[in-house]
């Protein structure tokens, strides 16, 4: 599995900055927000560097009394 630290670094940067354009060598990219943020979900799905993450909670079972 790839270590993709810094495309999530450079994915995290463009979504953080709200720009909707960039200028590249004279191009003018347009930006979709919503494939970036998809395309975050999967370069951290597979990332190696990323610790890994614990639940927030454990199962609970509620139908025990007190």
């Amino acid at each position: 599995m790839p270590d993709n630290s810094q495309a999530i670094a450079d994915i995290r940067a463009l979504l953080n900055s709200g720009a909707t354009t960039v200028v590249v060598d004279g191009q003018t990219v347009q930006l979709n927000h919503d494939s970036l943020r998809r395309r975050l979900r999967e370069l951290q799905a597979t990332d190696t560097a990323a610790p890994i993450k614990r639940p927030r909670v454990a199962s609970i079972d509620a139908s025990t009394g007190w």
